[in-house]
């Protein structure tokens, strides 16, 4: 029983600690969404549907992930994907424009991204380049 007690404890407070450092060194700032894109990968699941393996050997192309699973290699595996969100914000180290990119499927309230579409990120307080999503997905 106590092991679990640590247990939670402990990811309590990596959690409380992660949530202080990102506070400390960034903040929420708007995007410009550019562009977005699909990118597919290959998940092996076992029967009670723990990840077993993740192939990205498909290099993120959903055309050669639907050819492979017809494959008898990969006859277990189903097909993942993520959404990759390409924006562009102003920094608020330097006033400048910078480029950023990462996965992110829908909007806080569950809509979808569309390129034009106006995005929070979080932005590094000190380098210009760091961003971070504001939402896991």
């Amino acid at each position: 029983m106590w092991r679990v007690v640590a247990s939670v404890l402990l990811v309590g407070g990596f959690s409380v600690i992660m949530n202080m450092s990102v506070g400390m060194h960034f903040t929420e700032t708007m995007a410009r969404v550019t562009g977005t894109e699909e990118v597919c990968y290959l998940v092996k699941t076992s029967a009670r549907g723990v990840i077993e393996d993740i192939d990205r050997s498909t290099n993120g192309s959903c055309r050669v992930a639907r050819l492979a699973v017809t494959k008898p290699k990969y006859r277990d595996y189903q097909i993942g994907t993520r959404v990759m969100v390409d924006y562009r914000y102003v920094s608020p180290v330097d006033g400048k424009t910078y480029h950023g990119r990462h996965a992110q499927s829908a909007h806080e309230d569950g809509s979808p991204i569309r390129r034009g579409d106006e995005l929070a990120i979080l932005a590094h307080k000190k380098n210009p380049k760091a961003t971070m999503p504001t939402v896991e997905f």
